[in-house]
């Protein structure tokens, strides 16, 4: 489960909420814990920051690529990383 929360191609913070994923629960996401994420393009450029469950990062590999499949590839986002220990790491 994931959700942007700023829209860096766009710059139109009301957009963001269109982008979450399809099973979103707001409730169930607040009582979770989560990771910051970004998507990337093959230059390097940030497009997307958002947070994702620290539960889908770890476990299912379909679950974590969510994000970078259903919305990423469709603004030309390659690469999709997460803040871990103070560090950005591709995931």
């Amino acid at each position: 489960m994931w959700k942007i929360t700023k829209n860096i191609i766009d710059k139109d913070e009301e957009k963001c909420t269109l982008f979450k994923s399809y099973d979103f629960d707001e409730a169930m996401f607040k009582q979770s814990k989560h990771v910051k994420f970004r998507l990337l393009d093959d230059d390097g450029e940030v497009y997307f920051w958002g947070f994702m469950r620290v539960e889908d990062l770890h476990g299912l590999v379909d679950e974590a690529f969510e994000a970078l499949d259903s919305l990423g590839r469709g603004y030309g986002c390659t690469e999709l990383q997460y803040r871990e220990d103070g560090e950005w790491k591709t995931l």
